[in-house]
């Protein structure tokens, strides 16, 4: 059928045509039938089951035939930081951390907070050693983040429009 997914659907061989460079430099054309090729083929040359992990920014502009059961058995939506998360992150970076007076304070702020566990786990790790100094520099990051000021200046995932980008969801197959 040309698009690789076995469905006789020959109307995504000419579609969302990119172009990459391979290792010499050179411009190659990257088909939707391309990837999907590569991705069957993945599945099918191991003996063993094995997990791919695929990224993307953009869920809603990838075709149906790279998301279909089979290619990609689970979505997985990698949010931001919650305050529950912000907890555990605390105790584990932060000897067992599970009282605090700005917990209360954080807690508001990263329920509007756009921060991911890996820029809180961060600042937590940087500042182990100082429990005071890690609270309040993810309580700054997290109103920071709010704050499109501040972040245009610090966020390089901000937009021209002032929108901040999302973490790319994980799809595994």
């Amino acid at each position: 059928d040309g698009d690789g997914d076995g469905d006789g659907d020959d109307t995504h061989k000419h579609k969302h045509k990119h172009r990459i460079a391979d290792e010499d430099g050179k411009q190659q054309l990257l088909t939707l039938s391309g990837l999907l090729n590569f991705a069957d083929g993945l599945m099918s040359s191991f003996g063993e089951e094995r997990i791919f992990i695929f990224t993307t920014n953009h869920r809603e502009r990838l075709d149906m035939a790279l998301l279909r059961c089979g290619r990609m058995d689970m979505h997985i939506l990698l949010s931001y930081c919650s305050f529950s998360a912000l907890r555990k992150l605390a105790f584990n970076y932060l000897q067992g951390l599970t009282e605090h007076p700005l917990l209360a304070e954080l807690e508001v702020a990263m329920a509007a907070a756009q921060l991911t566990p890996a820029s809180v786990a961060e600042i937590l790790i940087r500042n182990r050693k100082d429990p005071d100094e890690a609270l309040r520099q993810v309580l700054a990051a997290a109103k920071c983040s709010v704050s499109r000021s501040c972040r245009e200046q610090e966020d390089p995932r901000q937009t021209k429009t002032g929108k901040k980008k999302p973490p790319p969801p994980i799809l595994v197959s």
